[in-house]
């Protein structure tokens, strides 16, 4: 059986907020940035929570041209992208939240890696944030 960390799971977007004044120096150059990765929990155990957990996904973005529009959470082991609508248009800068559910009896014990990135309306790539959750 395969294990997948963004397969066997249902998804919840939570809201976003954003700001025109951060005072930042932007390169100008169209593409998003993003920065600040964190996540909770990132150890869980197989079978929590009944058979599901909640992964809480927070990340700042800055983008100059005010277009973003998706979020890419990769699965490396498996080659395994999902592509979610972040809609945020009009944003220059920000913190954006998501909640992945977890299916924590489909996964076995093991480290998942994983890579999240956004892009805008342009088809611009932010660069890369890694993280690792771990299964016992």
């Amino acid at each position: 059986m395969k294990k997948y960390l963004f397969l066997p799971l249902f998804l919840l977007l939570i809201a976003c907020g954003g700001s025109d004044d951060s005072g930042l120096d932007f390169s100008g150059d169209g593409e998003p940035s993003i920065l600040n990765l964190s996540f909770t929990p990132n150890t869980i155990s197989q079978g929590e929570g009944g058979g599901a957990i909640e992964l809480t996904i927070t990340f700042d973005f800055i983008d100059e041209d005010k277009n973003l529009d998706t979020i890419v959470l990769y699965d490396p082991i498996e080659d395994v992208a999902l592509t979610l609508d972040m809609d945020q248009e009009g944003q220059q800068t920000g913190t954006y939240f998501l909640i992945v559910v977890i299916d924590t009896n489909a996964l076995e014990p093991g480290t998942y890696p994983f890579e999240l990135y956004v892009s805008d309306s342009d088809d611009n790539h932010s660069n890369t944030l890694t993280g690792s959750l771990t299964v016992q």
